[in-house]
Parts: structure tokens; sequence; C-alpha cells
């Protein structure tokens, strides 16, 4: 017996359950026919005032058959008599060409990234980012390699550091996006330097998300209070510091001057804190949530920052511990400035 023959039977009375947009529900007195519930399938649906085809969505019951209507048509009430007929089974999507609307984008490969790095600021001196852009440029970040992004907060805060953190995933176009202050200057490591220790962090480990120049050990208290912090930096407080190397070093925060990350592994910031602190110590949160890590690399530069910590430092640390506590519960937190206690 030809296969569409249990189907194809004509038309078969059936009532609307109800109607929502392109969405219409029929159910039968008994059973449907055979065949007419399979997902994809083409069924005619017939009232007083219109004809209409429509395809099978999987769901519904064994009398009930919910369709997807193919045009728009006049809403139905409850119990409303209509006739269901079958027109075709269900078509074998793979061979269906593909649709080609001028919008679509095709990605069929994973795409070449423009430039190596995206160096994103927050600019509130130019005098200070004037300083972070030649240094770049005489270490090799040049135009064929780099590309510079401003947030220009000289007159107000277009973005904090967890908008901008966001704001800049969308504006780069680098293999690695760059987040750091306008008060950092290159001294000695080179753009070729810093492609081969994100290799080398790469090889040591594949889920790395983000990295920097200081940030806090894990479990790193030791017995007389003291914080363990490792870093590699040169600031106000000494020249040349390699502590608690060797690098790269794991990390469970990160201080905010120098933050780099890939751009496909970009950890989202918190929409729910904001501010100037602790954005980097989020991210790296973030990242150990996602199943990534943090680290401490050897790329040295000088951070002029006076480490001032303003009026909105203890509000901001109250909030972040208090995201943080439900997750990590009784955990703290070493970072570059005060502990967080969850």
């Amino acid at each position: 017996m030809d296969d569409l023959a249990p189907k194809d039977i004509g038309e078969v009375p059936a009532q609307t359950r109800r109607s929502d947009g392109r969405l219409l529900i029929v159910a039968f007195d008994g059973d449907a026919p055979e065949g007419w519930r399979e997902e994809g399938a083409c069924l005619c649906v017939k009232t007083q005032s219109w004809t209409l085809n429509g395809f099978v969505l999987p769901v519904g019951s064994s009398n009930r058959i919910v369709l997807r209507m193919a045009a728009d048509f006049e809403p139905v009430t409850p119990h409303d008599a209509v006739q269901v007929s079958f027109i075709a089974p269900r078509q074998d999507l793979t061979e269906e060409p593909l649709l080609s609307p001028p919008n679509l984008r095709l990605i069929s490969e994973e795409p070449r990234d423009a430039l190596d790095f995206s160096v994103v600021t927050l600019m509130r001196s130019p005098s200070s980012y004037n300083r972070v852009l030649r240094s770049f440029e005489e270490f090799g970040f040049t135009a064929e390699n780099t590309e510079f992004i401003a947030i220009d907060n000289r007159e107000n805060n277009v973005a904090d550091g967890y908008a901008g953190a966001r704001l800049a995933l969308t504006e780069a176009r680098g293999k690695y996006l760059i987040f750091c202050h306008d008060d950092v200057e290159l001294l000695q490591d080179s753009h070729a330097d810093l492609l081969a220790r994100l290799q080398e962090l790469e090889e040591k480990d594949p889920t790395w998300m983000v990295a920097g120049i200081a940030g806090g050990l894990y479990n790193g208290f030791k017995d007389d209070g003291k914080r363990r912090i490792s870093s590699r930096i040169s600031d106000r407080w000494g020249p040349a510091r390699r502590v608690l190397g060797p690098f790269p070093r794991r990390v469970e925060s990160l201080d905010e001057c120098f933050l780099i990350s890939p751009r496909r592994r970009f950890p989202q910031s918190s929409i729910d804190l904001g501010g100037f602190h602790f954005f980097g110590t989020d991210l790296c949160l973030q990242a150990e949530i996602a199943g990534g890590s943090a680290y401490v690399i050897d790329f040295h530069m000088f951070h002029y920052g006076k480490a001032k910590k303003g009026p909105e430092y203890r509000t901001q640390k109250k909030r972040i511990e208090a995201k943080y506590r439900p997750y990590f519960p009784g955990r703290t937190v070493l970072t570059c400035t005060k502990p967080l206690t969850f």
C-alpha cells in the first residue's frame, strides 16, 4: 500500500481549541489520523472564512495537533468547527538549499583576527594617556598589529571599570584584549615578548581567561597574617619587582592597572556591580565560575598610580563581597588592596 494512503484520507472534522498569532491548536474527536502528528507535516485547515496550510509543531497530544500556520489568519474561538486535510509529510530539511537573505552572515570557519592586540584604556588625563601611546609604539605595538581605544572619561564617566570591560569587548578587533589604566608605561618588553609570554601561558593552561601583572595567590595568607601577592611590576613601592614567581603564576585576583584576555574567552564583568575598584577581581571570579583561570605573567611596566582608595572603596568592597558570598561562602580572596571575605 502507498505510504501516503493512511494519511491522505480527505477532510477530517475537528474543532479549534486556541489561536495565538500564527499558532493554531485543533482537536479531533478521537486520535488524529496516522502520520498527521509527525513534526513538520503539512496540513490544511479550512474554516467558513479561510483556508490555510500549517506545519505541525512538536507539541500536543494524541488527539490535539499544534500548527504554525503559513500566514496570518483570522483569530478563532474555542470549539469552532474546521475541516483538516493532509497535504504533505515532513520534508527532509537537509535537502533544502540554504536561504541567502542579504542580512545573513554565514560563519563556516573560525574568523581571523584583524590585529594581535586591542588596547582599551579608561582615559582621564591626556598627558598620561599620551605616555601610554608613546611607550607602546616604542616597543613595537604598531598600526599593523595593534589598535588603541580610549574610553573618554575626562569630563564625565562614560564607563566605569565594569561597564568599560563590557564596552571594550564590543569594540575590540584584536586577538587579545588589553584593558588598562592611563597611568602605565612599558619599560622593556615588546609586542613580540608579549606574544611569546601568552603563547607560553596557552601551553601551560589552555583554559586561562585573564592575565595581569599583579594579583593575590590562592590560600595566600601567611601564618603571620601577611598577604601573598604575586607581581612583576615597577611602581612607587619598588622597581623591577619579581615577587612570588616563577611566571606565569596562577592567582585568584588581578590588579586593574593592566589586564589582558583572549577576546573570544574574555570573561563578562558583573552587571550588578559598578565603580573603579575590584573589577579585575570580578573578572577573575567570573573566569573561575566559567571554568577558566587567571595568571600573573612576566610583562614589565611601570604603574604611576598612587593606590588612592577614595570614599567609594568601602561601599564597592561590601557590594562585591555580598555578590559572591552565595557562590563562595566562607572564602577569603586576596586582592592587591584588602582581602575580600565571602
